[in-house]
């Protein structure tokens, strides 16, 4: 039996967007998959790779202006964020046109931000074809965070395309149970329509098997901190610089090194901090590492994991998956104490009042001290990995909301 054509697109890299690479690995297996996706430098513009087809749209690059006036550089950097927004929608709706002649799709998958991909949904209900909207990040709430947090025309714009995405789709895709209930609130979505698929880690792509190679990289007499994810304004690498300046200047220990692994809008300025803080000799930015095998070998050799993200329009509802994959790997983590970040760890990390500087060092500090707590909080969290939060689990209801589809 030939099976359906489905047609996924991220304003992402593939198969880099970790949550991405996992539905499409397992979506494969049932439907053709054809993926449209941000094109890396390195990367082809065509490709079949692991038997899911690939598109690949160059960045559009718009941010990054050195502009002195305030004013002058919010409204740019405003205008870029929609820009880039309609760029990938745009271009996908004519990808998608052109490949639908042969390919026949039965299923549009959009992956937000953006949430103007459901104009191409909207363009695919034209041949009754089914929409998903898979609800990664809350658009309004990011655009608060990112800019002024005021309400402004531009927010009631993406408030707009998020309900528009919502009622348009036949599915849609959460990420936890705080974005499903916002859906509910905020657009009065029918919870049957809602299937909520947690990005889980796959265990086995954070477990190394211990070897010479990776004890003889490990720094002696320094307990090695990880930061892993996406460095962007509301991500609070600066909160954790702040955290780690405290830790050497106040509480006196410079034993630790702190690899910082990845990258975003915020690497520049984070840097700069880092500078000013004298904290260069505490902190090594690794840049952003695609490679497995490398992510491996860094959560492998940490002793201490941290996640800085604070309280916030967006992180208060969000799931993060370097916690689950801190806890995959048996590490110990340190975090603010957020809902669904507390939910993931189920007390297998150290939590502390959100902003609280001094307490987030003081818990790295209590890690760093204490090897009998890292491995208590290590194995329990490896232990809530194992049983519950994995992909195996999340996978199963992705599976589950394509068969109501009935394609």
């Amino acid at each position: 039996m030939k099976k359906p054509n489905i047609l996924m697109i991220v304003e992402n890299n593939f198969p880099g967007d970790i949550r991405v690479r996992k539905e499409a690995n397992i979506l494969k297996n049932y439907y053709k998959v054809t993926v449209i996706a941000i094109k890396r430098s390195s990367e082809k513009f065509y490709e079949i790779e692991d038997d899911i087809e690939v598109f690949r749209v160059p960045e559009l690059q718009l941010r990054g202006l050195n502009l002195k006036n305030k004013l002058i550089r919010s409204y740019y950097n405003k205008i870029s964020y929609f820009l880039q927004y309609f760029y990938l929608t745009i271009l996908s709706t004519i990808i998608f046109t052109f490949t639908y002649i042969k390919r026949k799709y039965k299923v549009i998958h959009v992956h937000n931000p953006p949430d103007t991909l459901f104009i191409v949904g909207l363009l695919g209900k034209i041949f009754s074809i089914k929409f998903i909207f898979d609800h990664h990040d809350l658009s309004p709430n990011l655009y608060l965070t990112k800019f002024s947090g005021k309400k402004d025309f531009a927010y009631k714009i993406l408030i707009l395309c998020e309900k528009f995405s919502c009622k348009l789709a036949d599915v849609i895709i959460s990420t936890n149970e705080s974005y499903k209930q916002i859906e509910m609130d905020r657009h009065h979505v029918d919870s049957k329509k809602i299937y909520i698929v947690r990005n889980n880690p796959i265990l086995s792509e954070c477990l190394v098997e211990k070897n010479d190679n990776n004890n003889s990289i490990k720094e002696k007499n320094k307990k090695e901190l990880l930061f892993l994810g996406a460095i962007n304004p509301q991500d609070g690498l600066d909160i954790l610089l702040k955290a780690l300046h405290y830790l050497v200047t106040d509480l006196n220990r410079k034993d630790f090194i702190c690899n910082i692994v990845g990258g975003g809008d915020s690497l520049q300025s984070v840097k700069q901090i880092a500078t000013e803080l004298d904290l260069m000799d505490y902190v090594d930015f690794k840049g952003i590492v695609f490679e497995r095998e490398k992510i491996k070998e860094y959560l492998y050799l940490a002793d201490v994991c941290v996640e800085a993200a604070p309280d916030n329009e967006l992180n208060r509802h969000s799931t993060f998956i370097k916690i689950m994959e801190y806890m995959a790997a048996g590490k110990p983590t340190v975090a603010f104490d957020l809902k669904e970040t507390r939910y993931s760890v189920d007390g297998a990390a150290i939590l502390v009042p959100s902003g609280d500087i001094e307490g987030f060092a003081h818990g790295i500090k209590k890690l760093m001290d204490k090897p009998d707590l890292r491995e208590k909080l290590g194995k329990a969290g490896q232990e809530r990995v194992t049983k519950e939060l994995n992909w195996a689990k999340s996978s199963s209801k992705l599976i589950e909301a394509y068969e109501t589809l009935n394609l």
